[in-house]
């Protein structure tokens, strides 16, 4: 999961700017929702453990979910990036 990065952040109704003004991967929208309190412990846990704070984890949650399942990965490439994660967090905790 990549690390925060800081950006300039435009705002304003996205109604007034033009379509070229932004870069839709980059643009964050303020939203408002209702969760299980229990959810949001679990989530702002494993963002802590991660080091991120627990919006950007949210966001990588439900890019990765969302977004980036619509390349439809096969089993084994996703096996094989999950064994990556555990072995990179192994050699982070023995250090």
């Amino acid at each position: 999961m990549k690390s925060t990065k800081k950006t300039k952040n435009k705002y304003g109704p996205i109604d007034l700017l033009p379509p070229d003004a932004f870069n839709k991967k980059d643009t964050k929208f303020r939203v408002t929702m209702f969760i299980d309190l229990e959810v949001l412990e679990e989530v702002r846990k494993r963002a802590k453990e991660q080091g991120l704070p627990y919006q950007t984890y949210i966001n990588h949650f439900l890019r990765t979910s969302h977004l980036d399942s619509n390349e439809k990965q096969s089993l084994e490439t996703r096996v094989s990036s999950l064994e990556a994660t555990v072995h990179h967090l192994k050699q982070k905790i023995a250090i």
